[in-house]
């Protein structure tokens, strides 16, 4: 395996994970991390965390759209003018 990168996203609490797959990683994969401040410890912080990962992946998939949808409109303009 060469090239492979692994993201993380742990607690600022967390002190291990990160050590723990680095040293667990294969030759050629990286492991880049993320730490997230986080006001205590408990289940409640834990959703909101999460809930925040999913708020930013349901924005990102709207831009992508958003994307998509403006290259289909290109590319039917540029096709009208072809004719």
């Amino acid at each position: 395996m060469h090239g492979w990168r692994i993201g993380l996203i742990v607690p600022s609490s967390n002190t291990t994970m990160e050590s723990e797959l680095n040293r667990m990683a294969p030759e050629g994969v990286s492991i880049h991390t993320a730490r997230v401040s986080l006001g205590e410890m408990t289940p409640e912080a834990m959703e909101k965390m999460e809930n925040k990962i999913n708020e930013n992946k349901i924005n990102e998939n709207k831009i992508n759209e958003n994307k998509i949808n403006e290259n289909k409109i290109n590319e039917n303009k540029i096709n009208e003018n072809k004719k």
